[in-house]
């Protein structure tokens, strides 16, 4: 017999939970690995999991058996600070936003899941093989470390759409601590504020001891120098920093979220984002296109 739609999600030491058609909430006492090894997944049409980094490994453990198959996997952005009863109910209310698993989300997953008990090798890999790792690349000295720690955090743009304003990223902001206490810290002796660590990663990623250094003896005059000419426009190394590393998480979020749907109002457009025409042609060129 073929059921409609089977609720996962980890909880409480990554104990996967479940409920079925009948909603009723059950604790498999397994880990992911025992659940997808035991539990008969394959008699359900669609399995639902909140898109958020506890479910990483269950997200991609599922992808693996059925993405040849007619069973969907449906990752549901709904709210992330719910008990686990509350969760499982909530990827069925039609509020929430939901989006089907392929490969692309995959491959955004595999990096977060790959982030403990993972060889430098093994990461480095995940990081080219995911969606946004090609358009990172055209960005000089771009920290390969930090940046999949940026990936990982993240785990999916989607999680921050502004439910009223799309293009507003002020959540992603947020949750990546990049705010001007945090750029204050990064260059001073002060209190950190919200997510420094996070925003660490977001400042490492291109204002490195590798770019700093270049920048120090050759002007930011190269197409792909466009954060570095930001940054040298302020006096306060705090904004610049503040101010930079935002255009980073932007260029990160739009070409991430373009890569993950087919939504003809969801694109990045390279001429509304780049300020100079030699910017355009060198982004253009370096994903193989011309303008």
């Amino acid at each position: 017999m073929t059921h409609n739609n089977l609720k996962v999600h980890c909880a409480y030491d990554e104990t996967v939970w479940y409920a079925d058609d009948s909603l009723s909430v059950c604790n498999s006492e397994q880990d992911v690995v025992e659940f997808i090894g035991s539990f008969p997944t394959a008699k359900f049409k669609q399995i639902s999991v909140l898109a958020s980094p506890q479910n990483a490994t269950l997200m991609c453990r599922l992808f693996e058996l059925f993405h040849d198959t007619t069973t969907q996997i449906r990752l549901v952005f709904g709210p992330e600070v719910m008990d686990v009863i509350a969760t499982l109910h909530g990827l069925v209310q039609p509020q929430y936003r939901s989006a089907i698993m392929h490969k692309a989300e995959y491959f955004a997953y595999k990096l977060l899941a790959l982030q403990t008990d993972s060889t430098p090798e093994q990461i480095d890999k995940a990081l080219k093989q995911h969606p946004a790792w090609s358009f990172m690349s055209f960005i000089p000295f771009i920290d390969k470390h930090s940046v999949g720690n940026i990936l990982a955090e993240i785990g999916d743009p989607r999680r921050f759409v502004h439910p009223f304003k799309p293009n507003r990223l002020s959540r992603l902001y947020a949750y990546m601590g990049v705010n001007y206490s945090n750029g204050k810290r990064f260059f001073e002796d002060e209190t950190p504020g919200m997510n420094f660590d996070r925003a660490l990663s977001v400042f490492n990623a291109w204002h490195n001891e590798k770019a700093c250094e270049y920048y120090k003896q050759q002007k930011p005059s190269r197409p792909e120098d466009f954060l570095w000419r930001i940054f040298m426009t302020n006096s306060d190394p705090s904004i610049s920093l503040t101010k930079v590393s935002k255009k980073l998480l932007d260029y990160v979020y739009l070409l991430w979220r373009a890569k993950l749907t087919t939504h003809q109002e969801v694109k990045f457009m390279p001429s509304m984002f780049f300020k100079r025409e030699d910017e355009l042609k060198a982004f253009y060129k370096h994903i193989g296109l011309t303008t």
